[in-house]
């Protein structure tokens, strides 16, 4: 192959003429190595270069690319035996104005200055990405170095498309650990996307150079120059931005605020959570959401939120996937979940993905931290009520880790000290507790196994204490079939109970007790079939189990015991979705999710009065019922859209429509969330809540994107 090279001999007066012979000369790169193993047997009298080359190519797996003029007067004399090609060209080229450069297969020809010393220490910066160790810790002065570089990512020949897959991992180059939600995007903004909970990415690209930008709420960004021949992997790391902050700004999703599909969806991170006025020095996950446009507070020293107008058990709180029933401590002052092991948080308020179902208002996903990579690491704290401890590092090996949090009370302590009447004979305390595994089976597996645990115990000024308690296992496999389809499992088991005693009563000692069961077990799907079409597929299926209330008599009290029978039923969800980019400036979303619930008889169906309200005194009838039958079922489409309009560079008009089920409900005698409530199944008589959203916005970034408005 022949083309025309521009000839270089001052790079200061010339400097569009190099950007010429960088922009040919790395076009053709595959894959940079120092050493071409290909053994040469020949001789050679005074043979024109351009008939070496040819022979060689006819005969061995290279191709050359040069300048057919600089080559007619040159010619080869030598005697190979087994001589590797490089050597080959060394001693035909010495003391010679033409020089080359070996990328895999292919060789390029070239006069004036040698490409190796346009960049930084004399070393070409140009590599294949996947050569890249992924465990591999290098230094920070070669992290920098990397902005410069320009990497190639697969292999030349291999797509038949005019489209490739990119994927890797987003990580903190201190710790090692995954950036959750961070931005991926190109400079044009037609392309972009974002890390899941592992930290992991994929972006579809088209063939040809891009830059690629990362960015994430805390974290500098990153830039890399690349160019993509086929399907391949990047590895990305990050460095932590050392901010001073004087006024806390929780904005929505960084710089992918504008290009991102989904509209009403905020991001917070830990940074943003610390920098936001707490209580006692306890920062509160739950009290950042109020910050946020469309939430509302249900009160002073009160727990939840309402979500543009929802009450609060319409919103679905998960922690690393699995539900929280009952998210505060102290009487709704302080957050169930320590912030020191949060690794961010994403609301969604708006547009609701299609994964996602159960509650109609929002959806509040909370990720905890996956630990460092690089050594085992801690941090101990103490505020005018707790205390907390977490440690975290690499397990077995440094692509396995763990973290282990404890946070308690020690108010018991201080209640003794406060001489104040009302406070006589008052206790309160609470703990929570996380134990996670995050570990590395091989390429395409990991598994990851959390613990959590949380209990409160509070008496005011009386005989008559309150104790709940929120209790999560789970067990999650992230499985890779190939760079574009990828699943997820998992087996979830959340637990929620109270209960209200009075022990020291001799005739009147009493427990009032709750308790709510559910397991579930979750499966998606994530498919990348083009550079356009990104699909998601899955089913969750939730077992609940509640009782709805007991009474029950202590020491041999007065107190006349009530017992309940659980309510039990199957929650399902089976959706599919998927994502479309029609053009650079529309992207589309929409999706479907066939819901349902099953309720199993509780043995007993009570027959009312016609025309009369169902009380206990308007009962005229009892049917006993095989309690294991299924006496109801509930059949509801869920269907969700998504547009986002990309009107400039900086600015883009979003629509979404979301219609929602939800089968559990909260009883409750107030407004905001308390320990006390009850919760309860549709079944027969309780249907279940519907909800339909329409949400339109126009979004503008200012002064490179660290201003941000919407309406």
């Amino acid at each position: 192959m022949k083309f025309d090279f521009v000839t270089v001999n001052n790079p200061g007066r010339h400097p569009k003429k190099i950007i010429l012979i960088l922009f040919l000369a790395i076009s053709a790169l595959q894959t940079y190595t120092q050493d071409l193993i290909i053994p040469i047997t020949g001789t050679y009298q005074k043979t024109p270069l351009k008939s070496f080359i040819a022979d060689i190519e006819s005969r061995y797996a290279v191709k050359f690319f040069y300048d057919e003029k600089s080559l007619d007067t040159l010619t080869v004399t030598s005697n190979f035996k087994q001589t590797p090609l490089q050597e080959c060209l060394e001693q035909i080229l010495d003391k010679r104005v033409i020089h080359y450069f070996i990328s895999g297969n292919e060789i390029i020809l070239y006069q004036g200055l040698m490409i190796s010393e346009l960049f930084p220490g004399g070393d070409i910066s140009v590599y294949n990405a996947r050569e890249i160790p992924s465990g591999k810790k290098i230094s920070r002065e070669d992290l920098d170095q990397i902005q410069y570089q320009i990497i190639n990512i697969g292999t030349p020949g291999r797509n038949k498309s005019n489209t490739a897959t990119l994927t890797g991992h987003l990580r903190n180059f201190e710790s090692g650990e995954p950036v959750i939600g961070g931005n991926i995007y190109t400079s044009d903004k037609h392309a972009a996307t974002n890390t899941d909970a592992l930290g992991y990415y994929r972006i579809n690209l088209p063939v040809g150079n891009h830059v690629l930008n990362f960015s994430s709420i805390g974290m500098e960004q990153v830039k890399r120059n690349i160019n993509v021949y086929s399907d391949g992997m990047l590895d990305v790391d990050m460095l932590e931005k050392v901010d001073i902050l004087e006024d806390a700004v929780i904005i929505g999703h960084g710089e992918g605020n504008v290009g991102q599909i989904h509209a009403g969806m905020e991001r917070i991170d830990i940074i943003t959570i610390k920098s936001i006025p707490t209580l006692l020095g306890e920062a509160d996950i739950i009290k950042s959401v109020l910050t946020l446009p469309g939430v509302q507070t249900v009160g002073e020293g009160t727990s939840g939120f309402n979500v543009r107008g929802g009450d609060t058990d319409q919103n679905l709180i998960l922690i690393d996937q699995a539900p929280v029933y009952y998210p505060s401590h102290f009487f709704g002052n302080f957050s169930a979940i320590n912030s020191e092991i949060i690794e961010d948080a994403t609301l969604y308020k708006g547009s609701i993905p299609v994964k996602y179902g159960g509650r109609i208002s929002s959806v509040f996903e909370i990720n905890t931290i996956e630990g460092n990579h690089e050594k085992i690491s801690g941090s101990a704290g103490i505020s005018p009520i707790s205390l907390r401890l977490n440690i975290d590092g690499p397990l077995l090996s440094k692509k396995s880790t763990f973290i282990a949090s404890f946070r308690s009370t020690y108010s018991n302590w201080i209640l003794t000290k406060i001489k104040v009447p009302e406070l006589y004979k008052s206790k309160a305390g609470f703990y929570d507790a996380l134990v996670k595994l995050n570990l590395h089976l091989n390429d395409k597996n990991r598994l990851l196994i959390s613990f959590y645990n949380s209990n409160d115990k509070f008496q005011l000024h009386s005989d008559t204490s309150y104790n709940y308690n929120n209790l999560i296992a789970s067990l999650s496999l992230k499985h890779d079939f190939n760079p574009r389809l990828k699943s997820s499992s998992s087996l979830i088991c959340s637990l929620f109970k109270y209960e209200i005693s009075n022990r020291s009563s001799l005739d009147q000692s009493f427990s009032l007790t709750h308790n709510l069961n559910n397991i579930a077990l979750i499966h998606d799907f994530d498919l990348f079939t083009s550079g356009k079409m990104k699909y998601g597929f899955g089913a969750a299926f939730n077992f609940f189990s509640i009782n709805p209330g007991e009474r029950n008599a202590l020491n041999n009290s007065n107190i006349t015991p009530v017992n309940s029978m659980n309510e039990r039923a199957i929650e399902f969800g089976i959706y599919a979705g998927s994502e479309y980019n029609i053009t650079g400036s529309l992207k589309l979303e929409g999706g479907i999710r066939i819901s349902g619930l099953g309720s199993f008889d509780d043995g007993k169906k009570y027959i009312y009065a016609a025309d009369l309200p169902y009380e206990m005194d308007n009962i005229t009838d009892t049917i006993y019922n095989n309690r294991n039958r299924i006496s109801k079922t509930y059949f509801r489409p869920e269907w969700r859209l998504s547009l986002n309009y990309s009107a400039g560079r900086n600015s883009s008009i979003k629509f979404s429509y979301n219609k929602t089920s939800q089968y559990i409900h909260m009883l409750s005698n107030t407004m905001a969330i308390s320990p006390t409530d009850t919760w309860k199944l549709s079944d027969v008589y309780l249907l279940p809540e519907t909800g339909n959203q329409i949400s339109a916005g126009y979004f503008q970034n200012f002064l490179k994107n660290r201003v941000e408005a919407s309406a």
